[in-house]
């Protein structure tokens, strides 16, 4: 009687597949009467619909909820990284350490322990004032780049790898062989985000 027409069966499957309550009036199993009565076709049948909709739909929606919350973490780096490059007293921060490492760097080329300063308890006009008149070489650039300090302070202002790998020839604008305060600062500037060295 659960399968006497054609919306009551959709029903009954329905019931069965969807919900979960598969038994008649008396609380007897459908699909194992139906299996004894018209053989195991239909119970085989049953069993494969109920796996592919406990696991297919089960992964669908899993799927559809990873998809959201993936995109929602990019939407939200994405709002965080635009605010970064907007913020100039983040960049001068960020800066101001990089140069301190410069200095640090320097120092351990071209002084003796006992000559060399502290450069971390240097007043902000102090490091400006050494890095004026430095210029960083090829030598001492490369030491740099591999300095996770420097590593991460150029991740945070968004520098891309490729960016990072041909920074020396790229902030040489002049191509003098070394670099001046004036070139690393606007050179850093103008390539943080998505900008591609030209």
């Amino acid at each position: 009687e659960l399968f006497e027409s054609v919306p009551i069966s959709f029903f009954t499957v329905f019931r069965c597949i969807v919900i979960g309550e598969c038994a008649d009036n008396v609380g007897r199993p459908v699909f194992v009467l139906v299996t004894e009565a018209y053989g195991w076709t239909f119970g085989l049948l049953y069993c494969v619909t109920a796996v592919f909709m406990s696991f297919g739909l089960f992964n669908v929606i899993v799927a559809m909820f990873v998809e959201n919350v993936v995109h929602a973490a990019k939407s939200k780096s994405r709002i965080a990284r635009k605010e970064r490059l907007r913020d100039k007293v983040f960049f001068a921060k960020r800066m101001l350490e990089l140069l301190k490492v410069i200095c640090s760097v320097y120092d351990d080329l071209h002084y003796e322990h006992t000559e060399r300063v502290s450069v971390q308890s240097l007043l902000l006009t102090d490091v400006l004032e050494r890095a004026e008149w430095m210029e960083i070489t090829p030598d001492i650039f490369d030491r740099l780049r591999y300095d996770a300090r420097v590593q991460h302070i150029f991740d945070d202002l968004d520098l891309t790898d490729d960016d990072q790998f041909h920074l020396f020839e790229t902030l040489d604008a002049d191509g003098s062989g070394t670099i001046d305060l004036e070139e690393f600062c606007s050179g850093i500037a103008k390539l943080r985000g998505e900008a591609c060295r030209s």
